[in-house]
């Protein structure tokens, strides 16, 4: 087996991690939230020029840009979620996924 398909199985086995199953549960809400309502992707792209990405488990690194994606647009997606009256990720949540 090759070294980049370990790193992925270990980066897959966050989700089972008490401290970040949590984190990682909603970090995937918050993507998944602003990918099914047109109205918050628009948003965010006008605020940001960007939007978020989901993740596969196929596909590797793809949790990685995920979380790297939703630390980078963190303010957007707030302003976002406040606009949109939704609720968003809490402080130790943002923390936990810095952590990661």
């Amino acid at each position: 087996s090759c070294i980049a398909h370990y790193i992925q199985l270990i980066v897959r086995s966050l989700d089972q991690v008490p401290q970040f199953e949590n984190a990682m549960k909603s970090a995937r809400s918050v993507v998944s939230s602003i990918r099914v309502s047109s109205v918050a992707t628009q948003k965010l792209i006008l605020i940001a020029g960007k939007t978020v990405i989901c993740d596969c488990p196929t596909r590797w690194s793809s949790l990685y840009h995920l979380l790297c994606r939703l630390l980078q647009l963190k303010p957007a997606i707030n302003q976002v979620f406040e606009e949109m009256n939704w609720d968003s990720l809490a402080l130790s949540q943002w923390t936990k996924l810095e952590e990661i």
